[in-house]
């Protein structure tokens, strides 16, 4: 059996005829609307696969300009929740992580908010003034839904997908001539954030500079990101951080902040 390198293999993929199959409306009987879902699935499983962990803009901004992203975000926006499969949002997040200014700016021209906000119910530096997506996604009422996910105390670790399906990941990267090697559990640059940790990042990073005039919200938000900043993994730990020094900004949060004796550390 011949194995196709990496590069090979993406110069042979058709990906704009994938996003034209993403695009397909789940019609006809119910065999071919399960036939559909059975290459979507595939298809969703094969981008992750190609993209997950790998640092490659160049890739991932011509994938989004055949519109494979516009194809996901249209399933989003359109389908019933309970229809909408782990593939997909698998194949959507890869698109996202490694983080990259390009690709996000890229990703952001297509308008990403309101389809995920719909259906709810960064790393960056410190700004020093209003999040630029503060306003699209405040318009949408997506803080408040940020919010109210943050209530629900959501505890699922938000990188456990790596172990998804490992198996399957590593036999289809070792096809392409590469392999993939498992963290440590008690690597400290393992992501093991919670999905109420990282929602209190989203939420104190949209909020930069802006008081948080819902006091509830506030006194949530800020104890949560206080009690993650001496955290000993490394990115939930640096982001609380910047979250908080984001907030600061404001001098009603700032008071909130530094109630206790507390201070921001470096």
């Amino acid at each position: 059996m011949m194995i196709l390198n990496h590069e090979e293999l993406i110069k042979q993929t058709q990906f704009d005829q994938i996003a034209r199959d993403l695009q397909l409306p789940l019609t006809g009987t119910e065999e071919e609307i399960d036939k559909k879902k059975k290459k979507e699935n595939n298809n969703c499983r094969y981008l992750f696969t190609l993209l997950f962990n790998r640092s490659d803009d160049k890739l991932r901004m011509s994938l989004i300009q055949t519109g494979i992203i516009d194809a996901l975000l249209k399933i989003f926006a359109t389908r019933d929740l309970e229809t909408i499969s782990d593939q997909q949002i698998l194949a959507f997040y890869a698109f996202t992580h490694p983080y990259s200014i390009e690709v996000s700016q890229l990703m952001f021209s297509k308008k990403p908010y309101q389809p995920f906000l719909l259906k709810s119910g960064s790393e960056s530096s410190p700004i020093t003034s209003q999040h630029p997506h503060f306003e699209e996604i405040s318009t949408n009422g997506g803080i408040e839904k940020f919010f109210k996910l943050f209530q629900r105390n959501l505890n699922d670790k938000t990188d456990d997908f790596p172990k998804y399906k490992y198996n399957v990941i590593t036999l289809m990267r070792k096809q392409m001539g590469e392999e993939l090697q498992e963290q440590s559990e008690e690597d400290h640059d393992r992501r093991t954030e919670s999905i109420k940790d990282r929602l209190s990042v989203i939420i104190g990073n949209l909020l930069c500079a802006q008081e948080v005039t819902n006091t509830e919200m506030k006194l949530q938000i800020i104890e949560h990101l206080k009690s993650l900043a001496n955290k000993p993994q490394d990115w939930i730990r640096t982001e609380s951080r910047k979250a908080l020094k984001n907030l600061a900004q404001n001098s009603v949060n700032r008071t909130e902040i530094q109630k206790g004796g507390f201070i921001i550390p470096e």
